[in-house]
């Protein structure tokens, strides 16, 4: 497809209705963070990226928002040690669970300035430019929703530029990257004014269906505990607490983690078709744990059992007198699956904007707290079988998904995998499977940095032979790997990185949670299996039936020379950006070559989520 191709405004106007919200990244065109840089025509999605303005915190009140900073005045822990304690761990650690503590170093509080969603969002409105602010507004939508919503409340702040979908205009890169309120990404009183006038949980909340009230003489902020003070809390901030039970239920968290996007084929014209590109609470919605677990139980984790504390501190940070002491409080933690973009913003946080705001210690604090949660939560790694004969390893690996949707979940550029070494008792690597170079490449027969792998348009008589690797009951070879990812492939069946390209996927064998069937009467259809996964007789599935949470993956490994005694390791690693991902964004938009500069100095170290070693 020629770059900046024309689409008819008409033609997209009356069949792009369907689109909900572009894919966004981990989680721009127009000018980014300083405003346009120097010098030339700019394409869609350029940006002066090595410039960008530091974000600062203390922007106050814009329409019904206000700054994170109002909230974390109060809503912080006493000192260790001050009786009574508020939002410490019941542990002798004493450590600090409160919103203020936990909150600003999170990929939720940093979710505009993430650099892989600004590379993202940058790369799919040079491929399609005439939707470039299409693009970018509704991946503000849950990015920037402070930003995005205080525009289309107020009208203000809006452009007509390559804006085909909202007749009242779009809220762009350039106007979000000089508006603080929307730099402050996911913040409190975007999350805690959410309303529900019965869409939460259906379809019309997903892609960033939320909404908030825009009267701005009768801000609320709603939690889900009963007869909250009023008070203080409304002279301080302007807001005034109410009860809603909704604020502890995972139907909050649908209305950004459930995204559909609109396919777009190689000339640029919408099919008419939406696709899944990501859907964590559809997963969980069809699993054992929606009927026992939460999305907020998980990643907004309560210390433990039986935990109390009251919610607030006076400014100075004392304990407040009067405040009932609150069952079960969830830490704003929002604990994921990222620590490698954690680690490029600590790295450049001049860079992407965040200068100084996040400290350097509060980023390390965030990636070991993010560890801790994927050794101790993600899955469990066991031997089935481990036998060697002096001729052929038999090796049964059971992978068990211990989390509430797949396993990988969300944006397709996650994947996991098994490593496993063999070692003969003089410490001889005599096999290795799923092992890394330091660039983070897997080294497995499939290439999937080929540069026809990576093309928009693909040459004559191209296959997707090669370009990922396959799902793999049995592995017998080195160059083979047992590798649990999503791979997108467009109308045409071939693969892509190209997001509004996407069609259907290749490969899905992440592995669903326990109590995932097809016959699951919430099962969503496009949350479904795809690839040779479905004949996989021990994937999801054992002779009790399916919906096990499990794969099984059997190695078969010819080991004739190898010498006595020997030693097996089992890991189970995860990269939440895997290299083809950042290979395959085609655009020379700055944002785009600052993220690939980024990566290739802090690469994406492989994390570990589980291992297991067993003696032959």
């Amino acid at each position: 497809m020629a770059k900046g191709r024309a689409i008819q405004r008409t033609l997209v106007a009356s069949t792009l209705i369907l689109m909900t919200t572009a894919a966004c990244g981990s989680g721009g065109s127009g000018n980014g963070p300083g405003g346009p840089s120097g010098g030339g025509e700019k394409t869609a999605g350029e940006t002066a990226h090595s410039s960008p303005t530091v974000f600062d915190p203390h922007w106050g009140t814009v329409g019904v928002f206000t700054e994170a900073a109002n909230c974390r005045s109060c809503h912080r822990a006493t000192d260790p040690g001050v009786a009574p304690a508020v939002w410490r761990s019941p542990d002798a650690a004493e450590r600090d669970i409160s919103p203020d503590g936990q909150w600003p170093a999170s990929m939720m509080a940093l979710a505009f300035h993430d650099p892989y969603f600004q590379a993202v969002v940058a790369d799919e409105a040079d491929q399609f430019p005439a939707l470039a602010g299409d693009i970018e507004d509704k991946c503000l939508t849950c990015h920037s929703p402070m930003g995005r919503t205080h525009a289309h409340q107020t009208g203000t702040g809006l452009s007509g530029e390559n804006c085909v979908l909202n007749p009242d205009g779009c809220y762009r890169m350039e106007t979000a990257w000089a508006d603080m309120h929307a730099r402050e990404g996911v913040s409190c009183t975007a999350c805690h004014q959410q309303t529900d006038d019965g869409q939460l949980g259906t379809a019309e909340s997903f892609s960033g269906g939320y909404r908030i009230i825009a009267d701005t003489g009768s801000k609320a902020a709603f939690g889900p505990y009963p007869d909250p003070r009023t008070h203080a809390m409304t002279n301080y901030s302007g807001h005034m607490p109410a009860q809603k039970d909704y604020m502890g239920e995972s139907a909050v968290c649908a209305t950004c983690h459930n995204l559909y996007t609109p396919t777009l084929d190689l000339a640029g014209n919408p099919t008419g078709e939406k696709f899944l590109e990501q859907g964590p609470h559809l997963e969980w919605r069809n699993s054992r744990y929606a009927g026992e677990t939460t999305c907020q139980d998980c990643h907004m984790p309560v210390p433990e059992a039986g935990y109390e504390s009251t919610l607030a501190t006076s400014p100075r940070g004392r304990p407040r007198r009067g405040l009932p002491s609150r069952p079960a409080p969830h830490s704003h933690a929002f604990v994921g699956g990222n620590t490698h973009m954690l680690q490029v913003m600590k790295r450049f946080a001049p860079e992407v904007g965040v200068g100084d705001t996040v400290a350097a210690a509060d980023f390390d604090a965030k990636v070991a707290q993010t560890r801790r949660f994927l050794e101790r939560q993600a899955a469990e790694l066991t031997v089935q079988q481990a036998q060697w004969d002096g001729a052929e390893l038999r090796l049964d690996l059971a992978v068990h998904n211990r989390t509430g949707h797949k396993l990988p979940t969300s944006f397709p550029s996650r994947r996991m995998w098994l490593h496993v070494t063999v070692m003969d008792g003089q410490g001889r690597v005599v096999f290795e499977s799923g092992a890394v170079d330091r660039e983070g490449r897997l080294q497995v027969a499939a290439d999937p940095l080929a540069a026809e792998c990576l093309a928009v348009e693909k040459p004559a008589g191209f296959t997707n032979d090669g370009c990922y690797a396959p799902h793999r009951d049995v592995i017998t070879a080195a160059d083979q790997a047992a590798v649990y990812e999503s791979v997108l492939g467009d109308v045409n069946g071939d693969i892509t990185h190209v997001l509004l390209h996407a069609d259907t996927y290749l490969k899905d064998n992440r592995i669903p949670p326990e109590g995932f069937t097809e016959q699951g009467a919430d099962f969503a259809p496009a949350t479904a299996t795809a690839g040779d996964a479905r004949q996989d007789p021990d994937f999801n599935r054992d002779g009790d039936g399916a919906g096990t949470g499990t794969d099984v993956v059997h190695y078969r490994v010819p080991l004739e020379t190898a010498g006595a005694n020997l030693t097996v390791k089992a890991e189970l690693l995860y990269q939440s950006v895997r290299p083809s991902f950042v290979a395959g964004l085609h655009s020379e938009a700055e944002p785009v070559t600052a993220f690939k500069a980024m990566y290739d100095e802090v690469p994406p170290t492989p994390e570990r989520l589980a291992v297991v070693e067993v003696a032959l």
